[in-house]
């Protein structure tokens, strides 16, 4: 899609598509192609955010990879063709398939299941294939929300793990497991290192409580499992998930990856691309709809956000890096050294604030706004980020909760949806799960990150490039927003000329309301202290 070059001509030439576009370097005599050249790899989440980054990847910068195995839910009267088109549809791909026109059909290859149920549903012929073809198995799947009830989250984020370590330990040329994890797990310590910690609570033991009691009882226990360490089920999942891992450590070629909050793509293949409204990118998609107008965080708390595409290099390296230690280490035990665990942080070497975050995102809605205004937002932006909690909250009622219901009314009234206090309802409930990532700082270690970075071999540093050289969140923020509109909102600026007048009227009538209520305001507080004013100069 040429979205970005036939639009970047409106801005200056600090923020242009060409000079964040990354030109593929295939060398067949480097290290690390030269490794993943025929190597097979089964991949769990493939359909997911990080997933289509990582398949996109491999198969631009390694085409002569092996096989990529993807665990997909089945699908009745779709054939293998259908189901390929259907997953790699997004413009993520467009790059890949115009450098390797048919790599998608001969390289991709679908293994039915599906992680909640036993065995992770995969049939035994092909187990069978991962036992004996597979040498590295990543697990990116998870299940995000963060309101999952604990049961349902359980399944996926620890059971299913585990049957996957299972299956792994069968594997008879597994040279890497990498497993997916968040920053968050163990939100309570202020310091985190890139090793494993411990839960209060062990694997059997939660197992044990939810075959024997029932999802009613476990969801009235469930503040009482959290305590004061977890904040939600993704995070004690993703924790009890990571400790299934660490009791495979000295049987398999294992390493953990740990990214923080994972936004759209800095450079690779394109600029600015994400698929989901999750977390803080939620937010600016909603705020560019002119929807959400206020949001909770302090403001001198970090926001840590890594590219998916800079996330992505570092598992590509960290796959390289685990199977080389253990190919030197082959006949022996496997005894880590150090525990293969990778933070990867960006608030060590780039910091930005919430506050610095909210403001990038507010320029960022407004330049758009001038330069290519679209047709799809509901009001002008405005929008601002509250550090107060008790007044946010009276925000919120007078920004969202009021508008809302006076709207959905109107709307019911035309005999049409009502749509905007479910949109509110959603807000409010992801809030409550968010203070807690907003209102403190964290030390991330990313001590394994820098080591593994220094023995990336040279003729690999462009593909594998975590440095982010270059980077400036001022830049990043444009892209991120505009990114945000067109692959989340599929805004595709068919008429600026129209979405300038549509903005504009939004503009004026913003602002006219604004005059009116702050007169209408100014008359009552005058009815209301004149009076008592013109008393008192009496006497």
């Amino acid at each position: 899609m040429d979205y970005f070059e036939t639009r970047d001509n409106y801005y200056d030439s600090e923020t242009t598509f060409s000079n964040t576009f990354v030109r593929t370097i295939l060398d067949p005599t480097a290290p690390m192609y030269q490794f993943y050249k025929g190597l097979n790899i089964f991949l769990t989440g493939a359909s997911g955010f990080m997933g289509k980054v990582f398949i996109e990847k491999v198969l631009r910068c390694y085409p002569e990879v092996g096989a990529i195995y993807i665990l997909m839910r089945p699908k009745k009267n779709k054939t293998v063709q259908e189901r390929i088109e259907e997953q790699f549809k997004d413009e993520l791909f467009d790059r890949v398939k115009r450098e390797q026109s048919d790599i998608l059909q001969r390289k991709v290859h679908f293994i039915s299941g599906d992680l909640n149920q036993p065995l992770l549903g995969i049939s035994c012929s092909d187990q069978d294939l991962i036992r004996t073809r597979v040498h590295v198995i990543v697990h990116a799947a998870a299940s995000l929300r963060m309101d999952e009830l604990v049961k349902d989250a359980f399944t996926l984020n620890v059971e299913a793990t585990k049957q996957l370590l299972e299956l792994a330990t069968q594997c008879t040329q597994l040279k890497a497991f990498v497993h997916v994890s968040t920053l968050y797990t163990h939100s309570y310590r202020f310091d985190f290192e890139e090793k494993f910690y411990p839960t209060r609570l062990d694997y059997e033991e939660i197992q044990q409580l939810i075959e024997l009691t029932s999802s009613e009882e476990i969801e009235i226990l469930t503040p009482i499992l959290f305590s004061r360490e977890y904040n939600n089920t993704y995070a004690f999942t993703k924790a009890m998930g990571e400790s299934v891992v660490e009791k495979y450590l000295h049987r398999l070629p294992l390493s953990m990856v740990r990214p923080s909050i994972v936004a759209s793509t800095w450079k690779e293949p394109i600029v600015g691309w994400v698929n989901n409204m999750y977390g803080p990118g939620g937010v600016t998609v909603g705020a560019a709809l002119g929807v959400i107008r206020t949001f909770y965080a302090e403001h001198d708390k970090k926001c840590d956000l890594i590219p998916v595409d800079v996330a992505i290099n570092m598992i590509v390296g960290v796959i390289w890096k685990t199977a080389l230690d253990h190919e030197t280490k082959r006949g022996k035990e496997i005894v880590p050294i150090e525990p293969p665990v990778y933070n990867l942080s960006t608030s060590g070497e780039h910091p930005i604030t919430w506050l610095e975050y909210m403001v990038l995102n507010r320029e960022a809605g407004l330049r758009e706004e001038y330069y290519v205004s679209s047709t799809l937002p509901v009001w002008h932006y405005a929008f601002t980020l509250e550090q107060y909690k008790i007044v946010y909250l009276l925000r919120v009622w007078f920004l969202h909760m009021i508008p809302g219901m006076i709207i959905d009314a109107g709307l019911r009234y035309m005999n049409m949806e009502p749509r905007l206090m479910k949109i509110y309802v959603k807000v409010m409930k992801f809030s409550k799960y968010f203070y807690p990532y907003v209102e403190r700082d964290w030390d991330f270690s990313t001590r394994n990150v820098k080591s593994l970075l220094s023995q990336i071999p040279s003729q690999d540093l462009l593909n594998v490039d975590y440095s982010m050289r270059g980077f400036t969140w001022q830049d990043y923020m444009v892209f991120y927003f505009r990114g945000g509109k067109l692959y989340v909102m599929r805004d595709t600026y068919d008429n600026m000329d129209k979405g300038r007048t549509h903005m504009r009227r939004l503009k004026y009538i913003h602002y006219t309301l604004l005059i009116i209520l702050g007169s209408l305001f100014t008359f009552i507080l005058y009815k209301l202290f004149c009076p008592y004013s013109s008393t008192m100069f009496k006497y």
